[in-house]
């Protein structure tokens, strides 16, 4: 630049009509893009669609599995949601807790030698699960120090 030589920028938004308006319009779409993205639920005002919050229908199941003959607790039964990863096993006194996803789940139990049971949730909380001695699997299996053989394929001395 010559010595001498001055710049001046001025700026006028209001004699400019379309820079007025482009800047104008700017500011609306950046501020409606803040305000959807700082509503967590995404939802406003005049939204009359009903919004679910998916973690509010995850429920906590708890409960006692006992013998149904006797109404001794089950300790290590396997309480299991079908269709989930959610798994647990009873204490010592037959007591459990799970949480299952909704009320419309279905959770089973197993133990070794009794009958699987499988129950489905709904509004309860608190279940008390007796489990029916199923004794004719366990007339078909021996116990080998190994494995585990099939009754009718044992021919000799385990």
């Amino acid at each position: 630049m010559q010595p001498g030589f001055k710049i001046k920028i001025k700026t006028n938004l209001m004699g400019n009509p379309y820079l007025f308006q482009s800047l104008t319009r700017t500011f609306f779409i950046m501020l409606l893009a803040a305000i959807c993205l700082l509503n967590p639920g995404n939802t406003f005002a005049g939204d009359k669609r009903a919004k679910i919050n998916v973690a509010s229908l995850a429920q906590t199941i708890t409960g006692t599995i006992s013998d149904a003959s006797s109404g001794k607790p089950l300790p290590g039964a396997s309480i299991t949601v079908l269709g989930q990863k959610q798994r647990t096993l009873s204490d010592a006194n037959g007591s459990f807790s799970i949480e299952v996803p909704g009320a419309s789940s279905v959770i089973e139990i197993t133990y070794i030698g009794y009958a699987t049971q499988q129950i489905t949730v709904g509004t309860t909380t608190q279940l008390e699960i007796t489990l029916q001695p199923n004794s004719a699997d366990l007339a078909q299996v021996v116990v080998v120090g190994y494995g585990t053989q099939n009754k009718r394929n044992v021919t000799g001395a385990v």
